[in-house]
C-alpha cells in the first residue's frame, strides 16, 4: 500500500461503502522494510460542541486528526475555542500480509469497525437525550398534577414548568399537549422530542 494516495484511499472506503470513515498514509521518516503506517478515522459522532452547544464541522475527511510520532498515532489538537475537546474516534491499521504488509481488507476491517463504534456512539448520544427529555417532561407533569396552592392559578403552574419555548429547548406546551424537547446531538438542524404519549406504558 506505499503508492496510495489520499484519494486512493478514500475511492476504496467509498467503493466499499463504509459511511463516515476516512484513511491516509502517513508520511514520516521510516526505518528501511518498516510498512507505512496507515491512519483511519472517523467523522465526529456530535453535530455541536458538548461544552458551548455551537456546531461544529462534522465531516472530517480533509483534516486528518492524527500526527505520527515514532511511528505511533497521537491524536492532534482538537480542542474547540471554547476548550472543550471535540474527541474523533481513530485507529492504525494492522497489517496482516507479509512483513506486517497492510492490504485493502486490513484497511476495510479497521474502518468498518471504526463505524460501527461511530454508529454506537451517535446512538448512545440519542438515547442518552431522550432518557433526559423523558425525566424532565415526567417531573414537569407531576408538579402539574399536585394540587395548587392557596392563590396559585393553572396558569402560573404552567409557567413554572414550562423551561423552554418554540426557539428555545426545554418543556412547553404546544397544540394543546405537553412535551420536552431538544436539539439533535448527532444531526444538525434536526430536533429529538417526547410527548405525554411517549411516556405511556408500551401497549396502552
Amino acid at each position: 500500500m506505499t503508492d496510495q494516495t489520499a484519494d486512493d484511499l478514500a475511492e476504496l472506503l467509498v467503493t466499499a461503502d463504509i459511511r463516515g470513515t476516512h484513511a491516509a498514509v502517513l508520511d514520516a521518516a521510516q526505518p528501511a522494510l518498516q510498512p507505512p503506517t496507515i491512519a483511519v478515522w472517523t467523522d465526529r459522532a456530535r453535530a455541536n460542541c458538548p461544552g458551548c452547544r455551537q456546531p461544529v464541522a462534522q465531516d472530517m475527511a480533509d483534516s486528518c486528526p492524527v500526527t505520527l510520532d515514532q511511528w505511533e498515532l497521537r491524536p492532534s489538537d482538537q480542542t474547540h475555542h471554547c476548550g472543550e475537546w471535540l474527541s474523533v474516534l481513530y485507529a492504525q491499521v494492522k497489517g496482516t500480509g507479509y512483513g506486517c504488509e497492510v492490504a485493502v481488507a486490513d484497511i476495510e476491517r479497521t474502518a468498518r469497525s471504526l463505524a460501527e463504534d461511530l454508529s454506537e456512539e451517535r446512538n448512545h448520544l440519542r438515547d442518552r437525550t431522550t432518557a433526559r427529555l423523558r425525566r424532565e417532561l415526567q417531573e414537569a407533569l407531576t408538579r402539574l398534577a399536585e394540587p395548587l396552592s392557596g392563590g396559585e392559578t393553572d396558569e402560573e403552574r404552567a409557567d413554572e414548568v414550562s423551561t423552554g419555548t418554540d426557539m428555545e429547548p426545554g418543556v412547553i406546551h404546544q397544540h394543546g399537549k405537553w412535551l420536552a424537547w431538544d436539539r439533535d446531538p448527532v444531526e444538525l438542524y434536526e430536533t429529538l422530542t417526547v410527548d405525554e404519549q411517549d411516556l405511556q406504558p408500551a401497549g396502552l
